[in-house]
């Protein structure tokens, strides 16, 4: 990270004379560097909480209801999306 100071600290220093802002700066670096992941248990067992889809299944139908955007793009087409994903 100490890269991402240094272009932060040029950009300070040089931000008044018209310098565009980084678009990678420290506080970007740490946001896109963490993993996050999602578990329901609490509302499992406070809830009763049961899905009706699993995970690959509503990955699959929520990549399937973006393909109307992708004109010629071939790379979302439900057979690739298989190969992708498993």
């Amino acid at each position: 990270m100490p890269i991402a100071h240094l272009v932060e600290w040029i950009y300070k220093l040089l931000g008044p004379y018209g310098m565009k802002l980084p678009q990678l700066i420290p506080s970007r670096i740490r946001l896109i560097s963490c993993s996050r992941t999602f578990d329901c248990s609490k509302a499992k067992d406070r809830l009763g909480y049961a899905p009706i889809v699993t995970p690959q299944e509503g990955l699959r139908r929520t990549i399937e209801s973006y393909t109307h955007l992708r004109m010629d793009n071939e790379s979302l087409c439900p057979e690739n999306v298989k190969r992708i994903m498993f």
